[in-house]
């Protein structure tokens, strides 16, 4: 057990409501069983030193390591690329995932 991985995320401009991230041990195939563990999630550009977005992950199925953010409006009001990183606490030993891509993009007026 240590570091593990989350799928790229891609959000459009102005979405809110939950999103599903679902962990992966370091070999990118087997699910992260999440039971017992507590997950924060924080967001930020690239270079910058503060977050954009932060919020701890409410267990959905954490067996099969899904997990869920309540994305607000003030997480997606801006365009950008940004990095992710997801932080595990069991037992206090912050076991950090690798960073991960978070897109922002333009929604379409259709």
């Amino acid at each position: 057990m240590g570091e593990f991985i989350v799928e790229n995320v891609r959000w459009k401009k102005g979405e809110s409501g939950l999103q599903e991230f679902h962990l992966f041990e370091s070999d990118g195939k087997t699910v992260r069983d999440g039971t017992g563990k507590t997950y924060d999630f924080a967001f930020w550009k690239r270079g910058a030193t503060a977050v954009k977005g932060t919020g701890a992950l409410t267990p959905f199925d954490e067996v099969n390591g899904i997990h869920r953010y309540s994305l607000a409006g003030t997480d997606t009001d801006t365009i950008d690329d940004y990095i992710g990183e997801i932080i595990e606490d069991p037992a206090g030993a912050k076991i950090r995932s690798e960073t991960f891509q978070v897109d922002v993009e333009e929604s379409s007026d259709l």
